[in-house]
């Protein structure tokens, strides 16, 4: 399966508080970004579908729109393998669910 969503542009993360939520297959994977300095932030993150998990108030940096969230293994989304990244010019998130 080769991936064919797009990313693109050269802006940031925005600052102030904002959701973005997607779905594939049967599972839904929300993220809520709660605070954002321009560098590192808070999140809330909510998996569901077979295995179900939720995080509030996750720490997360951003690198070139790399997102690394922080602290995620201590409720339940140890069970997710995943990447996120921000993409500008769509003013979305992509995360790329690997597992379960």
């Amino acid at each position: 399966y080769v991936d064919s969503v797009q990313c693109t542009g050269s802006g940031t993360l925005p600052t102030e508080p904002v959701c973005f939520s997607g779905s594939i297959l049967m599972e839904t994977f929300d993220i809520q970004v709660v605070s954002y300095d321009g560098k590192v932030g808070t999140v809330n993150l909510k998996a569901e579908g077979s295995q179900s998990a939720e995080c509030e108030g996750s720490q997360f940096e951003n690198q070139g729109n790399a997102i690394t969230i922080e602290n995620d293994q201590g409720c339940g989304l140890g069970k997710y393998d995943y990447t996120v990244r921000y993409c500008p010019d769509q003013d979305s998130l992509i995360v790329n669910l690997v597992k379960p």
